[in-house]
């Protein structure tokens, strides 16, 4: 699990204090929503200029994951793949971060 600063991105105050133990990017993944309609994720989700990112092995397949400090996430199996997911931090992913990431305006699983 590595933290990225994008100094490419504006500065942004909130990168100063993200941060997320493995046990958390866990807790994310399970609790945010999947957004299945592109065009909905674009609209929603918000850019950020830091996040964790890592790379996961589930089911014989290697995964990279993004977790953002906006409350945004990613599993990746490939570019495009049709397993990709993108994911909003919503109602339930909410509850468990709290401020501490951004909350959508989603239906929680």
């Amino acid at each position: 699990m590595k933290y990225v600063l994008d100094r490419a991105r504006p500065y942004e105050s909130r990168c100063q204090t993200f941060r997320m133990s493995p046990a958390e990017a866990v807790i994310f993944f399970q609790t945010a929503q999947v957004i299945s309609n592109p065009a909905q994720f674009r609209q929603l989700a918000k850019p950020a200029a830091c996040y964790y990112q890592g790379i996961i092995q589930t089911h014989g397949n290697m995964l990279q994951w993004r977790i953002t400090a906006a409350g945004v996430g990613y599993l990746t199996y490939g570019p495009g793949n049709p397993n990709n997911r993108q994911l909003l931090c919503g109602t339930a992913c909410h509850q468990q971060f709290g401020e501490r990431l951004d909350v959508y305006p989603i239906d929680s699983k």
